[in-house]
């Protein structure tokens, strides 16, 4: 599966993937909130290739009932500190079904350890 690299938030650590999810972070109230979610949303449609899958349960009336989507990429982001960000990420990510990992910066060896969140 392809990947797509990217820095959760810009400018906060040297030497990360220059692509990222976030040019700002506002507060954390209400609208920080939505504006970090509406980011979140607006970065997974412009960079990731979401498909609407078929799926029909026997309880539903119609195929119309529920919509799947999947994502054909994984998104790989390097984490930058911001939980409320890394938050509104994550909850993109599973709403449209896209595989995503995260990388973790070990400050004893000065290397990014990858963990799978969404496989």
């Amino acid at each position: 599966m392809e990947e797509i690299h990217c820095t959760l938030v810009a400018g906060r650590h040297e030497g990360m993937p220059s692509l990222c999810v976030y040019s700002q972070c506002g507060g954390v109230n209400a609208e920080g909130l939505e504006a970090l979610s509406s980011q979140a949303h607006a970065f997974i449609n412009e960079h990731m290739e979401i498909e609407r899958m078929p799926f029909f349960h026997p309880a539903q009336a119609s195929y119309a009932d529920c919509e799947f989507y999947r994502g054909s990429k994984k998104l790989v982001v390097y984490i930058t500190g911001f939980t409320p960000a890394l938050t509104s990420l994550v909850k993109a990510c599973v709403s449209q079904g896209v595989p995503m990992d995260v990388m973790h910066y070990d400050r004893e060896t000065g290397e990014y350890v990858r963990q799978s969140v969404l496989p």
